[in-house]
């Protein structure tokens, strides 16, 4: 089993090392956890005083193994759960595995989430809310949700602490000591509790904190486990890379201590922006230049000689390029370190559900299980999995396997496997896929052979598409009556895809065509799923789009340059001709399948956002009504959506500067703190952080197709 390590402090320490290791730790909880669910059973059937029965109790353990291995498949810590089987209730296991259940966790984030989007429709400062006070409809929604977190948190700790007591330090497969609450509970109860007792104070006078510290992106945070590994890898990369962080900061005060001396009368001394007249504008400047070059041309245009010129290229090219790339790559680097000890943890979940199983399945208890029960147990875990999947896993380990035979008994040897070969086993026959039997039908074969598999029927679809494309290109050099029939042929084109794909899931059968790969296999049947998806949810909203957009409109079959947002739908289908192409539906399918992989990453960015967003409405809003009319930027912070717009703006590095300009010139030069900090946090770090994960996962899925073609 691969080792398990955990690094503190500079240190590698290691808890389970081996499989072995693991089993041996685990194996006194995992049998009598056993005996508790037996005798559990036994009095719900009501036969506490009849013999035992082998063959009822072998199956019992099959059952159970089977069950270890599937909970751990799905992320859940199986001698946790054998720790609340052995309670005399089984409540706190049943509220385990509710709140485990990926839509109870779905319907928790979607919770919180609501909960900080109601930040949006409250009053935008904290005089606004002395004021005026917030809605009783704002009120009311955040009660409820606050009920809900109180009621998923109450649980979590329940089953965690108070159920499990002390034995919860036998089910840890962490480092994180369990004789005591962990900091990350005390967490979630102290932020969970300033959210309550900041509802009750808007309540009763009208006073916030969360305008000032906000606290629901915490709540988010320590309640979703994705998120909170991120944060976590976030900062200990941050941590490791420290290094190369000073050389960048260094580099921008030593480009400013020396541009302030040789631009200070030079290059816009008259003005505010990218001024170098003391060492803070000078330090400023620098920054900007060396890590956007938002203000080069600023900076450029004034210099009176070669040498000013030369200087600054020089900063551009040393600071955007070498080492802020040097900065930016080693954060990379590090964070892909972090993230596969992540991977580690969590596949030692799934091995601790094998290692239990393997467990129960040993009942001589000499750490060997015979290659004939290996198989017939692989079979019953999944029955639906072909033989010769079966047949292959076992095949390969009997290879590998040990030889024992009872002496003097005269019987042939046989073959045995221990816990590393089962966990082996079990892996590969959970990878395998299951391909079920489609729906047989010669009307259906000759339909898809006919038309919807036929290459001259997807050329055409192509054509028609790309024809599709020429029409909607047409509204911006056509007239009044030419845009209506612009509309009209747009709105055809609609019901036509949409009796199109009606014929296409009709002939496939629904569920055929909405999981195609697991009717059919090969290379390409997963891409094709993604495909026939892609497809339905284009066109379905484009259909029901225009035909909302019609009924609203009075089904005139055009729309007036007002209605630009029901015409959205009627054009909405040239997004399929991403899918219509295979070298770009196949880039498409492998850009869809980076998300998971960024989710939790772009969650972070965005709560960090918000965060800078709700701290800069109290200092900036309104501030920039202050400033003559021709110098106020286009982004402000009044209320929170344009501070969350303003930001965003910041995120793309558009302009940034100039924001950062105004807001010193309405305040003081402190609020330039604010500015650079959310650039090398979110900008610098996060967003180039986003797109180095997905130039890993891309490039990895990239060799691995190069190796699927080059097998072809």
């Amino acid at each position: 089993m691969t080792s398990i390590r955990h690094r503190r402090s500079g240190q590698k320490r290691v808890k389970y090392r081996t499989a072995s290791d693991l089993k041996v730790a685990i194996q006194t909880t995992i049998q009598e956890a056993r005996a508790a669910d037996w005798e559990y059973q036994q009095q719900v059937l009501r036969q506490v005083d009849h013999p035992i029965s082998s063959q009822l109790f072998r199956r019992h353990a099959w059952d159970r193994a089977r069950r270890h291995i599937v909970d751990g498949a799905a992320g859940l810590n199986v001698p946790h759960i054998c720790l609340l089987e052995k309670l005399p209730t089984r409540v706190p296991l049943r509220v385990y595995r509710l709140i485990q259940r990926p839509v109870v966790k779905w319907a928790l984030t979607v919770t919180i989430t609501v909960h900080i989007c109601l930040s949006f429709a409250k009053p935008a400062t904290l005089g606004d809310l002395l004021a005026g006070g917030a809605t009783t409809s704002v009120v009311v929604a955040e009660a409820v949700c606050l009920v809900i977190e109180a009621l998923f948190i109450g649980a979590r700790l329940a089953t965690k602490y108070i159920a499990v007591r002390s034995v919860r330090l036998q089910a840890d497969l962490k480092w994180d000591d369990h004789r005591t609450i962990q900091v990350k509970d005390i967490g979630l109860i102290v932020v969970f509790a300033v959210v309550v007792v900041d509802w009750i104070a808007i309540v009763a006078g009208n006073v916030s904190i969360e305008y000032y510290v906000p606290c629901r992106p915490f709540l988010y945070v320590l309640s979703n486990a994705g998120t909170r590994e991120s944060v976590r890898l976030f900062a200990r990369t941050v941590y490791d890379t420290l290094d190369a962080s000073l050389l960048y900061l260094l580099m921008v005060v030593v480009c400013g201590c020396i541009s302030l001396a040789v631009f200070r009368a030079d290059v816009n001394a008259d003005q505010l922006n990218s001024s170098f007249t003391n060492v803070v504008r000078a330090i400023s400047s620098c920054f900007v230049v060396m890590s956007t070059a938002e203000n080069y041309h600023e900076m450029q245009y004034p210099a009176v000689n070669a040498f000013n010129v030369v200087w600054i290229a020089f900063m551009v090219g040393a600071g955007m390029f070498i080492i802020l790339g040097i900065v930016i790559g080693t954060f990379q680097a590090a964070f892909e370190r972090q993230r596969a000890a992540v991977d580690i943890h969590k596949r030692v979940l799934a091995r601790a559900g094998m290692v239990a199983a393997f467990v129960l399945l040993d009942y001589d208890e000499d750490g060997h299980m015979s290659m004939g029960d290996f198989h017939h147990f692989l079979r019953f875990m999944r029955p639906a999995i072909a033989s010769e999947d079966v047949d292959a896993a076992v095949g390969d380990l009997d290879k590998k396997s040990s030889l024992s035979n009872e002496a003097g008994s005269g019987r042939p040897p046989k073959r045995f496997v221990d816990v590393d070969g089962f966990i082996s086993g079990a892996e590969r026959v959970l990878a395998s896929t299951i391909v079920q039997q489609p729906v047989r039908s010669a009307w259906r074969a000759n339909a898809r052979g006919l038309f919807f598999e036929n290459p001259f029927y997807l050329h055409v679809w192509r054509l028609l598409t790309i024809g599709l494309i020429g029409v909607v290109a047409l509204y911006g050099v056509s007239d009044e009556a030419t845009t209506r029939n612009l509309d009209r042929t747009c709105l055809a084109f609609v019901v036509v895809s949409a009796l199109e794909m009606l014929v296409k899931v009709a002939v496939y059968a629904p569920s055929q065509f909405w999981n195609y790969s697991r009717y059919n296999i090969g290379r390409w049947a997963a891409e094709i799923q993604f495909a026939n998806r892609y497809d339905t949810i284009v066109v379905g909203a484009a259909f029901i789009g225009s035909l909302a957009g019609q009924a609203m409109t009075g089904f005139r079959f055009h729309y007036t340059d007002n209605e630009n947002n029901e015409r959205f739908y009627a054009v909405l289908p040239v997004v399929r001709i991403v899918t219509q192409t295979v070298a770009t539906r196949h880039l498409i399918f492998g850009t869809f399948r980076v998300v998971p992989v960024i989710k939790d990453l772009v969650v972070l960015l965005l709560l960090v956002m918000y965060i800078y967003a709700m701290v800069g409405v109290q200092m900036l809003a309104h501030r920039f009504e202050r400033m003559l009319v021709g110098a106020v930027p286009p982004s402000n912070f009044d209320n929170l959506a344009n501070a969350f717009l303003g930001l965003t703006q910041l995120l793309v590095s558009d302009n940034w500067h100039a924001t950062m300009y105004a807001a010193i010139q309405v305040t003081s030069w402190n609020i330039a703190l604010y500015f650079m900090s959310y650039m090398i946090i979110v900008y610098i770090l996060l967003s180039n952080l986003a797109s180095g994960v997905i130039t890993t996962v891309a490039l990895k899925y990239t060799r691995g197709d190069a190796h699927a073609k080059t097998a072809d």
